[in-house]
């Protein structure tokens, strides 16, 4: 009996094989880039940045293997299964969280971009006035606040006169105003402190605070941001000053830089916290995403607020794809989630995350 003849392979079929093989290798390093320092592999982590995209890709180019009839489906398929699980760290169906009827304490963390509002026509102090009306319609107990702006650090004290306890960290920047980081809390605070970088405006600040009998460290971390503008960066582009090729290295640059900076602040936030007698309520800016080195040091020590009550998606920055999550608030274990929720208004380019905690029994 005649051998059947394997059927010849395309040249198009030779580059779809080779697509899928790449995109799968990348969605690969994407799941190991969590574990990898950026400080020792600076590259691993802009797989992390980029899992979404990541995994639509797989996601077509399986569709595209099934309708073909192609034995290559079977790659995507496998490495897909993990993110069945990483991808409840960015969208959540879950409906069935029992609402607490007891005492709860409420935390509001947002990155206010100094009240600079691309999508608002209003001034600074006008913005700065709305955030204002707007956290106090909230009600929260703790506040904390990222790339607040000021005229003078001595006005401080005057916003939020609700929340009269305050910590903060201001920093003067080139046009003679001053930015940084804000604790305001209406109960007491009993001791405070900040975190400072190498090398870097950026900082974490800290307030021990009483919350009834117990007392609890709330941390306010703004780490290393990738300093890109994409206004910016069109503008140039458009002018004819810069090239591509210019801009690019200049992003691959700044990424670098970022993201190293930002390892050797995570690593020393979290011996700060590990240090501390007090549970740790971790709030703030991380500019990283739950793929990356920086969400997984953080979580070794609490657990995420939209894990544990988030529903649909779960995005803090309105720039890139829909699902962007780098701002986060993180309890101790001992605390019990009853909300979390992500408002989009639209003060920044960032989105508040307000979430209600209460101690377990």
């Amino acid at each position: 009996m005649a051998k059947k003849k394997r059927k010849k392979i395309s040249f198009m079929g030779y580059l779809f094989r080779m697509a899928v093989a790449i995109a799968a290798l990348a969605l690969v390093i994407s799941y190991i880039s969590i574990f990898i320092n950026p400080a020792k592999l600076w590259v691993s982590s802009l797989f992390g940045l980029y899992y979404i995209p990541i995994v639509a890709i797989n996601v077509i180019l399986l569709s595209m293997a099934v309708v073909r009839w192609s034995a290559s489906a079977w790659l995507p398929i496998v490495v897909l299964l993990p993110s069945f699980f990483f991808l409840r760290h960015f969208v959540s169906f879950d409906d069935n969280h029992a609402a607490y009827t007891g005492q709860t304490y409420k935390i509001l963390t947002y990155n206010t971009g100094q009240f600079s509002s691309s999508e608002m026509n209003i001034s600074k102090q006008e913005c700065k006035r709305q955030v204002a009306s707007y956290i106090l319609s909230e009600d929260p107990d703790v506040v904390c606040l990222q790339e607040f702006y000021s005229d003078s650090p001595s006005l401080v004290k005057e916003f939020l006169p609700s929340h009269p306890y305050k910590q903060y960290h201001l920093v003067k920047i080139r046009d003679g105003y001053y930015f940084g980081n804000l604790i305001a809390s209406r109960r007491p605070i009993v001791s405070s402190g900040k975190i400072t970088f190498q090398k870097s405006t950026n900082l974490s600040i800290y307030a021990d605070i009483l919350f009834h009998k117990d007392t609890i460290r709330v941390y306010n971390n703004h780490l290393e941001s990738f300093s890109l503008s994409p206004s910016a960066l069109v503008k140039r582009l458009r002018s004819g000053t810069h090239t591509i090729s210019n801009e690019l290295k200049e992003v691959h640059s700044k990424m670098k830089v970022s993201n190293i900076k930002r390892a050797a602040q995570v690593d020393k936030v979290l011996n700060h916290i590990k240090e501390s007698k007090f549970q740790s309520i971790i709030c703030g800016d991380f500019n990283d995403t739950p793929m990356s080195y920086t969400y997984q040091q953080l979580r070794k020590v609490s657990k995420d607020t939209f894990l544990e009550a988030g529903k649909g998606f779960s995005s803090t920055y309105s720039f890139l794809w829909p699902l962007l999550r780098i701002d986060y608030v993180l309890t101790p274990e001992k605390y019990q989630v009853d909300k979390h929720v992500t408002p989009k208004i639209k003060y920044s380019d960032h989105y508040p995350v307000i979430t209600e905690i209460h101690k377990s029994i």
